[in-house]
């Protein structure tokens, strides 16, 4: 019997931790799991197809019903397969704010617009580029730098944007480069990361 997991209603990161769980629980076996935002549909979706698994899922009344079950190439892994192929040593680049230090604010969101222009120079270019907070902003519409992240996305760079951050900022509708990430996916980069860069 496939085991439904009931997250409606349950913020990021919830319903892919539980998802997580449940798949972990039972190695092999399939789950249905029961989420009410397009941003909990695609976390999971990704997570369980990271994992191997095959996903299906059915829109019902404002909420999604998703079916994982076993993939013909599962792995008992938690880490995600790579969007693209990387170089050795290609960072993963950890953005928690809109500004670059400690210092003024203009300064630093002077020095931060130079650093996200200058990202593309690095050798290897970044892997990863995480924003949280009001970081977040660098990714949405008015961004100086959209241009730059639209470059080092085609170069193979996965841009992520904390889901939280833009709900609680109203910016997820103006969201221009990168896509909605949630907490337990943006630990699970910030823990893998070698190396890591802080901005």
């Amino acid at each position: 019997m496939t085991q439904t997991i009931d997250v409606r209603g349950k913020p990021c990161p919830e319903p892919v931790i539980r998802t997580r769980a449940a798949l972990a629980g039972a190695p092999g076996a399939g789950v249905e799991v029961l989420v009410d935002s397009k941003e909990s549909r695609e976390n999971v979706r990704r997570l369980a197809e990271g994992l191997g698994y095959k996903v299906e899922w059915t829109e019902e009344g404002g909420a999604f019903r998703i079916v994982v079950s076993p993939g013909e190439a599962q792995e008992a892994t938690d880490t995600p397969p790579a969007t693209s192929e990387q170089a050795p040593g290609a960072a993963t680049v950890f953005i928690p704010g809109a500004t670059f230090g400690t210092g003024p604010e203009k300064l630093g969101d002077v020095l931060m617009r130079a650093a996200l222009k200058t990202l593309r120079e690095l050798s290897p270019r970044p892997q990863k580029i995480i924003f949280m907070n009001d970081g977040v902003k660098w990714c949405c519409e008015g961004s100086l730098v959209l241009e730059n992240l639209r470059e080092l996305e085609e170069f193979g760079a996965e841009i992520l944007a904390c889901g939280t951050c833009l709900d609680f900022l109203s910016l997820k509708e103006k969201l221009q480069v990168g896509r909605v990430s949630n907490m337990f996916e943006i630990l699970s980069s910030l823990q893998e990361a070698n190396p890591l860069i802080r901005l």
